[in-house]
């Protein structure tokens, strides 16, 4: 039984070491990705590699319907303002919960 512990702790060392190598994926596309900032474009690409990676307010579906993502709900008070009320416990790019401010 003591030949047993050393090998076992041993496996559990092994078993418990980081990865050293580097991976890298790899993805194609028809063209080039222009830029990751969702305002600066809007052509297929750009947009297709952004909807990976931030998550809108909202979504349209087929009948160009709107339904809540971030928000869980939003309502137009005029032509001009609309209201988002966000889900609980959203975390921002920072990683912070964060309090949004109005804005117009």
């Amino acid at each position: 039984m003591k030949k047993r512990i050393p090998f076992f702790l041993v496996l559990l060392f092994v078993s418990c070491k980081t990865p050293t190598k580097e991976y890298t994926i790899s993805i194609g596309f028809v063209g080039e990705l222009i830029s990751l900032d969702p305002h600066m474009r809007s052509e297929s690409i750009t947009c297709s590699v952004n909807s990976n990676i931030f998550e809108p307010l909202v979504r349209l579906d087929e009948n160009m319907s709107i339904h809540p993502l971030l928000a869980k709900s939003c309502e137009n008070l005029d032509a001009r303002i609309w209201v988002f009320n966000l889900r609980e416990n959203v975390l921002f790019h920072s990683g912070n919960q964060g309090l949004i401010r109005p804005f117009l």
